[in-house]
């Protein structure tokens, strides 16, 4: 009989804690897919945040990318914008395109007509020129050309016997002495 109570006792011993490790697997069990749980929905938002970072990492490149274009065309309207107006300087480059492409200038006329902002002044002048169609299309080409900002503010062609004679309206710019650029 003693073997048998002990063998009973042996018996309930092993039961208790076989209920006792079953108990204790589901109640960790239930936690972890608790856990489980929160972590998945901690990976989709954090998934979304990446995505709205992406897109904003997208967007920072694209401005930046617009922000170095417009820093280069600021560099060179600075290069085409000359710090004074050297007039004689102009003038010079004028008349050498004019005899390049073979035109005659028979008059300059400064109209000191000065325009202005808070970055630019301009001076406007007007050309009296002769010569053919052909050579006054490279001249305006040439002097699409040059480094200084320049505007064609008016052309007026009067054709004569042998040449066309050709009045240009021309606005040259250059940048104001307390100007921001």
């Amino acid at each position: 009989m003693k073997w048998k109570l002990k063998k009973y006792k042996l018996i309930f011993l092993l039961i208790f804690f076989t209920t006792l490790i079953f108990a204790c697997y589901i109640l960790l069990s239930k936690e972890t897919r608790v856990d489980i749980n929160l972590l998945t929905e901690k990976r989709q938002l954090l998934e979304e945040e990446n995505k709205q970072l992406d897109k904003t990492i997208k967007a920072n490149e694209t401005l930046l990318a617009q922000s170095q274009q417009l820093e280069l065309e600021l560099n060179r309207l600075k290069q085409s914008l000359p710090s004074e107006a050297k007039e004689d300087e102009f003038m010079t480059e004028v008349k050498e395109l004019l005899e390049e492409n073979e035109l005659s200038l028979k008059k300059v006329l400064p109209e000191f007509s000065l325009q202005q902002n808070e970055v630019y002044k301009s001076l406007s002048y007007e050309f009296q020129i002769k010569g053919d169609y052909q050579s006054y299309l490279d001249f305006l080409s040439n002097l699409e050309q040059l480094d200084r900002l320049i505007r064609i503010n008016g052309v007026q062609i009067d054709n004569g016997v042998d040449n066309l004679s050709i009045t240009l309206n021309l606005i040259i710019y250059y940048k104001r002495a307390d100007s921001y650029v």
